[in-house]
């Protein structure tokens, strides 16, 4: 019963940032947000099986698609990769499930990574 408020506000703060893909995500917040499609994603198929049509599933994994990927993209972040570690199958899996680790992308002193945030 305790994770309730977060399974709640998690999406909420995952949708507010829909096109934002700078900054992390931290594991809780990112499964949060895949359960949340996903439970809703099965609600909305037995919506479907009520409602002739595919157009509402459809729309609903056409909608979440963009901000599963921001997500994601600040999980990748989170574990110090760059979002483009997405693109190679299993190994982004694997670091979407690691513990997060001091990264650049929320370090006060960048060049300590030897990176200065240019690309």
């Amino acid at each position: 019963i305790a994770l309730m408020p977060d399974f709640i506000q998690s999406p909420i703060n995952t949708l507010s940032r829909y096109f934002d893909y700078k900054g992390v995500a931290s594991r809780k917040e990112f499964w949060l947000f895949i359960l949340f499609s996903w439970v809703t994603s099965i609600g909305i198929s037995i919506l479907e099986a009520l409602i002739p049509g595919n157009i509402l599933g459809s729309l609903w994994n056409l909608l979440l698609f963009i901000p599963t990927l921001t997500c994601a993209i600040r999980r990748m972040h989170d574990a110090d990769h760059r979002g483009w570690y997405l693109l190679i199958p299993f190994y982004n899996f694997i670091m979407l499930i690691f513990p997060s680790r001091p990264n650049r992308w929320q370090s006060l002193d960048p060049d300590k990574f030897n990176w200065s945030g240019e690309v």
